[in-house]
Formats: structure tokens, C-alpha cells, sequence
């Protein structure tokens, strides 16, 4: 009939536009929470606008004050915002580490029902009682660590280079696994300040503390 064919306009804006998928590699913006920001998330989603929201696993009456139905619920929430969602937890000074890594996929899994994409082991003094506490063992953190992988979920670390310099000065061994920086340092940059305990390089690193603590990850730890 005379007509030529064209190939159809599809630059961003066209009808015949098809967005890339995310690809592995690419960087994605997360918000961690715990108690202290409720069981609705929903203020802090709109004022952050994050893709992936990561939830502590609170381990359940008699190891935790708080309660799972938290963890429950800020999961739910994350998932009503459209966003996909991670997992953290705890790991005290005098917890047996496996026990408490069945405790928090209990949460996770049976609670929750999240099989997260990472489990991360937040690494860093805490307060009980009004006074600091100092952080695990390095061999109760490497079998904590072990036992998550034991139980077919990749495990992580969260910790900055403060904690490792203070307490496993020298060691390494941890840089077996992903890291998620507590470096609070703008702009949002998934670069390490300078390589530390065997760490080049890191999977997510934390930006902001405000209004809750925010990241940044690469995209590959951020799904299942």
C-alpha cells in the first residue's frame, strides 16, 4: 500500500516507552525501623519516600521488651506502602546465638511471613539499664552468622568501623559477609569512606538519622 514501516518513538514519554527492569548493581533507598517509630510507618514512608524498608525481628516475650506483633505490623505496612521489605536483628552479649537467630526467622517467617532477602546482625554497643553494654563476642557473631546461612537465608552485618576498631581490631573475619555502613556521611553514596576490616566495599551504607535512619543499598541485597 506505500506505506514504510518506522520503528516506533520509544524514548521515555512515548506510548511505546518500556521502563527498564532493575538491574543488580543499581542503587536503591531503604529506611530501618524498630519500636521506636510505631506499629504504622505510614509518616515516615511519605517523608522519605524509601523503595525497601527493613524491620527489626524482634525476638518475643522473655528476650525482648517489645513485641513481635510490632515487627508484624511494620511489615504489614511497608507492604500496604508498595515497598519491598528486609530484615534485622539483634544479637546481645549474653544471647546464645543460635537460639537467637531461630527466634528472629520465627518472627520473620511464621510471624511475619517475610522470607527476607538479608538478614542483618546489627553489630554496635547498645543501652540496657541506663548504661553502655558492650557488643558480642567475635565467635558468637560468626555462628550467629553461620546459622542464618544454615538456614538457606543470606546473612549480613551492620556495623561501622568505630565498633570494629574498638572491639575486633585487626580481625577480618567478618568481611566474609555483606556490609551495611553506619557511616553517616551526605551526600547519598554507597562508597566506603576508607576500606576497614577487610571491607572494600559495602552493600548498603546509612546516611541519615533523620526523621529514621536512612540508606542506601545495592539493589541485589533488597530482594529475594
Amino acid at each position: 500500500n506505500g506505506e514504510v514501516w518506522r520503528e516506533p518513538d520509544v524514548s521515555p514519554g512515548s506510548p511505546f516507552f518500556v521502563p527498564p527492569p532493575d538491574e543488580p548493581g543499581g542503587l536503591v533507598k531503604a529506611i530501618d525501623v524498630s519500636s521506636h517509630q510505631g506499629n504504622d510507618l505510614s509518616w515516615y514512608i511519605e517523608r522519605t519516600n524509601p523503595d525497601h524498608v527493613i524491620v527489626r525481628m524482634y525476638q518475643g516475650p522473655g528476650y525482648e521488651g517489645p513485641s513481635t506483633m510490632i515487627s508484624k505490623d511494620q511489615v504489614q505496612s511497608a507492604r500496604d506502602h508498595g515497598k519491598t521489605v528486609g530484615a534485622y536483628m539483634w544479637l546481645y552479649q549474653d544471647d546464645y546465638p543460635v537460639s537467637a537467630v531461630q527466634r528472629a526467622l520465627y518472627t520473620a517467617t511464621d510471624i511475619c511471613q517475610l522470607v527476607p532477602p538479608v538478614l542483618w546482625v546489627d553489630l554496635e554497643h547498645y543501652v540496657h539499664a541506663d548504661r553502655w553494654v558492650s557488643i558480642p563476642s567475635i565467635s558468637n557473631v560468626l555462628v550467629c552468622l553461620l546459622e542464618i546461612e544454615r538456614q538457606g537465608i543470606k546473612a549480613g552485618v551492620y556495623t561501622g568501623k568505630w565498633v570494629m576498631d574498638r572491639y575486633f581490631w585487626g580481625d577480618t573475619r567478618l568481611s566474609a559477609y555483606p556490609l551495611w555502613d553506619g557511616a553517616l556521611r551526605l551526600p547519598e553514596t554507597i562508597d566506603l569512606d576508607a576500606p576497614y576490616a577487610g571491607w572494600t566495599q559495602c552493600a548498603g551504607r546509612q546516611f541519615s538519622h533523620e526523621p529514621c535512619d536512612q540508606s542506601i543499598f545495592r539493589y541485589e541485597y533488597t530482594v529475594p
